[in-house]
């Protein structure tokens, strides 16, 4: 029996086309289910799609490859929890507390996250089209190298965010939002709206700002950027 453990465990870790060694228990994901109440639970590869998750307590929560399609989440709280590589299609988290949470690489498509908080989380290298977070809470954020199609952050808090390297970065609404110190380094900004946006500490110096709007700006500084009108 042993000697068939290990070779099992050998080829599920070394096979390219085995079953994935996941962490999750079955146990943790009923009882996420049934009691919407799993902070620091292993859910990692959890196929949790269209389940009704709203309010749920996932503090500290490893979900990294979780498939989360259509999933419940409204008002959720992911404090610090790790959603790394995870799947987001057309998910409601409206309201959703993802303050310090770790979301590289993550692909959110058609999804809502209007009015959630996404303080110091870090979404680097991660995927967006279109979808919603207006009104959220993104101070000090991390979107730095992630591909951009479609995002609508108007009248959200994005102090101190890092938008930097986003060499993908098509249609973003940051209609009325804060950007006081946003970093835009390296970026190439297509179809922006930055209309009546406080841009206070942001330097556009060496980047290509093509068929944005820039009406009704607050402190916005163009000085080194290139700028192409509509």
């Amino acid at each position: 029996m042993k000697s068939l453990l290990r070779v099992l465990g050998i080829v599920c870790v070394t096979s390219l086309f085995a079953i994935p060694c996941y962490g999750f228990k079955r146990a943790d994901v009923d009882r996420l289910k049934n009691t919407r109440q799993c902070p620091g639970c292993d859910l990692s590869g959890a196929d949790l799609s269209y389940a009704y998750l709203n309010g749920a307590n996932l503090e500290g929560a490893n979900l990294q490859k979780a498939r989360l399609i259509g999933t419940k989440l409204m008002k959720a709280d992911f404090r610090r929890a790790n959603l790394n590589r995870v799947l987001l299609w057309g998910t409601p988290l409206q309201g959703a507390n993802l303050n310090g949470a770790s979301l590289r690489n993550a692909y959110f498509k058609g999804a809502w996250l209007t009015n959630a908080s996404l303080i110091l989380a870090n979404l680097a290298s991660s995927r967006f089209e279109f979808v919603h977070m207006e009104g959220a809470h993104i101070q000090g954020a991390n979107f730095s190298n992630s591909f951009v199609q479609g995002l609508w952050l108007n009248n959200s808090d994005a102090k101190g965010a890092n938008f930097s390297g986003i060499n993908k970065f098509f249609t973003c609404i940051f209609k009325d939002s804060n950007l006081t110190n946003v970093n835009f380094r390296g970026s190439y900004l297509g179809r922006v709206d930055f209309t009546g946006a406080n841009l206070k500490g942001v330097s556009l110096r060496g980047l290509e700002v093509r068929r944005s709007s820039l009406i009704g700006t607050m402190y916005l500084d163009t000085s080194g950027a290139t700028i192409i009108p509509n």
